[in-house]
């Protein structure tokens, strides 16, 4: 049908130039270190010569491959490799001179009062406190507490180790949303070239604020909602569906791949003339309620409180 067969090639395009983009704009990215109260990790744009000659070289390598070469390359093989690349820079990055590294701003006043919390300290729940303010950071606080509970103070390096985690789900779901696209080896061959220009987003594991783990997760559910779009199995909608409520619980900006899900997921019902799907949509509309306005309501119920006048997430 005409719906269907424009869904899939707004999805190839938009796919196409989103990880081009991506890919060649993170390039550019230095991480440096900086000594300014506390030592934090700090991200610069950088256009260097190494970094031209490095893109320039990777693009040539990649016409070459896709016009020239005759041989074909083992993509399982590549992506593992690329995988185990990215687990060893970002094991080095996090145990390496930079673990002392501490995280700031809105990640610093999360952790800081999930650590709070663990250590049965309220305060920062108080009226004018950061969190009074910006309640939709409870969702990521709760989450926090999931290691503050268990090791305390030393939780930072655990939640980065979870960051590294997600970051090579993300990987791998950017990988499969590709082949699940384009079914063309050497298309997916390039789509892994690219990725090792996005290779800075291991060294994003530093920044704990819910955004590698979100990232990650909304990836994996695109993955698996393109793959239940395709074989039309049941099991691929429950974990697609359960990997992007988690990605939003975690942070809320993974609402707006929520929405265009919901959306695509309507079209395939009128399309297909499967109305019993209709459940799974009203399904992904109350979990997200749960996830997120539940949340902060269960933290106002063991408060006592009240965050309806607080700032809300459309704010940012």
């Amino acid at each position: 049908m005409f719906i269907e067969k424009l869904g899939k090639n707004i999805a190839k395009y938009c796919f196409t130039f989103f990880v081009m983009i991506y890919a060649l704009a993170n390039i550019f990215f230095t991480v440096r270190q900086y000594n300014v109260g506390n030592n934090y990790a700090h991200y610069l744009w950088g256009l260097t010569p190494v970094n031209i000659i490095l893109v320039v070289l990777l693009l040539g390598i990649i016409y070459f491959y896709l016009r020239k070469a005759k041989f074909k390359i083992n993509n399982t093989l590549f992506l593992i490799l690329f995988l185990i690349a990215c687990l060893g820079v970002g094991l080095y990055w996090i145990f390496s001179n930079y673990q002392e590294l501490v995280t700031i701003d809105d990640a610093l006043n999360c952790f800081r009062s999930a650590l709070a919390v663990s250590n049965g300290d309220y305060s920062p729940f108080d009226y004018g406190t950061y969190i009074n303010t910006y309640p939709h950071n409870l969702t990521l606080i709760s989450y926090f507490m999931l290691f503050t509970n268990r090791f305390g103070q030393g939780a930072i390096k655990y939640i980065r180790l979870v960051n590294l985690a997600a970051v090579l789900i993300g990987y791998f779901s950017l990988y499969g949303i590709g082949k699940r696209l384009f079914k063309n080896e050497k298309a997916n061959t390039t789509l892994i070239l690219l990725m090792f220009l996005s290779m800075q987003l291991v060294f994003y594991t530093f920044f704990v604020y819910g955004n590698a783990v979100s990232y990650s997760f909304a990836l994996l559910s695109v993955f698996l909602f393109i793959t239940f779009m395709q074989k039309e199995k049941i099991a691929y909608l429950v974990l697609a569906g359960a990997a992007i409520l988690f990605a939003v619980f975690i942070k809320s900006n993974s609402l707006i791949i929520l929405v265009a899900e919901i959306i695509y997921l309507l079209l395939y019902i009128i399309s297909k003339k499967k109305w019993l799907y209709t459940i799974a949509v009203i399904l992904l509309i109350v979990g997200q309620y749960a996830v997120t306005t539940g949340v902060v309501k269960y933290w106002e119920n063991r408060l006592d409180t009240d965050y309806s006048n607080s700032l809300p997430t459309i704010c940012w």
